[in-house]
């Protein structure tokens, strides 16, 4: 009927179908697109083409979307879980130095070198003297001797004398015979009576912008024991413990127990603090970086979380400059169950995020180049069969 017009013809590639040579596939006066639909009806050629390409244009994103979905949900799980035990060992190690410095307390109040002090005739330099070099010996920060209402006999610092120390739940223990150590947040002023420097060591400076522009709060591991009963001595305690404010030996040994040098891929290093609420009071050295972050506070995620009273907190989070895998164990108070701090341990996400990508591109490659070569008995079964 075409003919009889007297339209021109043109022929398409493999069927004799005629169409007018000046009329466009989707119509007359619309800008010239591809009629898919149009060109799967038509042409032999082009559907075996697309079903030959079919598994690399539908298939291949597909298996790439569940790979990128799953592959990374499943990253994430193994990276929580490593994190979990990072976190268990710095707890476990914190724990295990506060039942250490009970112990120690229990051995030296039963020491005679220690128990010769507690006699009415002694020097108070002497004692001051085997008291500094007692605690030094054993890592104490401070180490004391009161009477039973809490009155300062002596002290390695040398000074106090006299002062009372305000009761607490250890001290109330080992009054009653027990030798206990827990976790304490101290106020400056008890800090003072506790020992001589103890008050300037514990400040921590803290970013301008917040509510405090330092922490003066003293988190410590806090011990008492109680001397044995003799008939010529008098009813006294011994009380120490370790200041955990700015502790660089303490946490650096921790950072080594947690993240031994080239345990992290790309040579990167983990990360081990403690804090006071939200405010970072001891954080371990960058080596890297060439010193320490300064004092600062948790990011907003597991600072409102420990708000709550949660125990425990894991996720990713923006520290510094970097995102890291961040875990935070609260650090109770085991007479009152208050939050007083928490242990924290992280490390750097980046590397673990670009070795995901490697591997999820690598995986990829081999699937789109399979995915292709597969294709290509069908590119040329078509060719051949329309061809015919």
């Amino acid at each position: 009927m075409l003919a009889r017009v007297g339209l021109p013809m043109k022929k398409l590639d493999d069927l004799s179908v005629l169409v007018p040579e000046n009329e466009d596939i989707i119509g007359r006066g619309h800008p010239r697109r591809f009629d898919w639909r149009g060109a799967w009806n038509r042409s032999l050629r082009f559907r075996l083409l697309a079903l030959g390409m079919m598994p690399l244009l539908m298939a291949f994103p597909l298996v790439m979307a569940a790979l990128s979905i799953l592959g990374g949900d499943r990253a994430e799980e193994m990276l929580l879980a490593n994190l979990r035990g990072q976190l268990g060992a710095s707890s476990t190690y914190l724990e295990q130095t506060r039942r250490q410095t009970g112990q120690q307390l229990g051995q030296l109040v039963r020491s005679e070198r220690i128990r010769t002090l507690l006699s009415s005739n002694s020097d108070p330099k002497n004692v001051q003297r085997v008291l500094a070099e007692v605690a030094d010996s054993n890592n104490l920060d401070y180490l004391l001797i009161i009477e039973e209402n809490g009155r300062i006999v002596a002290s390695n610092s040398g000074h106090s004398a006299g002062m009372v120390l305000p009761p607490d739940h250890v001290v109330e223990q080992a009054r009653e015979g027990v030798v206990t150590s827990a976790f304490e947040r101290f106020e400056p002023s008890v800090l003072e009576l506790l020992g001589k420097n103890l008050q300037s060591q514990a400040i921590v400076s803290l970013p301008e912008g917040g509510n405090h522009s330092a922490e003066r709060r003293g988190l410590a591991i806090h011990a008492a024991a109680h001397f044995p009963l003799a008939v010529d001595g008098p009813n006294a305690m011994l009380v120490g413990g370790i200041l955990l404010n700015r502790n660089a030996p303490l946490i650096e040994h921790m950072r080594e127990l947690v993240y031994p040098v080239g345990t992290l891929p790309d040579n990167t290093e983990g990360l081990v603090l403690l804090t006071v609420d939200d405010a970072i009071i001891s954080l371990s050295r960058q080596r890297r970086e060439g010193g320490r972050f300064t004092g600062g506070h948790l990011t907003v995620e597991p600072a409102m979380e420990l708000a709550k009273g949660e125990k425990q907190w894991m996720g990713r989070t923006r520290f510094g400059d970097a995102t890291y895998m961040m875990g935070i164990d609260a650090i109770r108070d085991i007479h009152e169950g208050e939050i007083l701090g928490a242990v924290g341990v992280a490390f750097p996400y980046a590397p673990y995020e670009r070795a995901i990508r490697l591997l999820l591109s690598a995986v990829g490659g081999v699937l789109a180049v399979t995915m292709l070569v597969v294709s290509v008995p069908d590119f040329a079964a078509g060719r051949e069969i329309t061809g015919r």
